[in-house]
């Protein structure tokens, strides 16, 4: 695959994800926020980011595979 379909690949998966995954996604890898900061911005807990990142890495994860599939 190039490097265009990458992104292009990840471009999809990302606005796939519920609302919320996507605004943790968005604050913690693009815009460069801290969990602190991403948590401010969510209004929740850290721990809760932690987790919403987990899940959406995981369903990246699946998304991903299965374009590649």
């Amino acid at each position: 695959m190039r490097p265009i379909d990458d992104r292009l690949d990840l471009e999809y998966a990302i606005a796939r994800l519920p609302k919320r995954q996507r605004l943790a996604v968005d604050c913690f890898y693009f815009a460069g926020l801290s969990v602190t900061e991403t948590a401010v911005v969510m209004g929740c807990a850290e721990g809760t980011v932690k987790s919403t990142l987990s899940d959406a890495r995981e369903r990246l994860r699946t998304l991903v595979e299965v374009r590649d599939g």
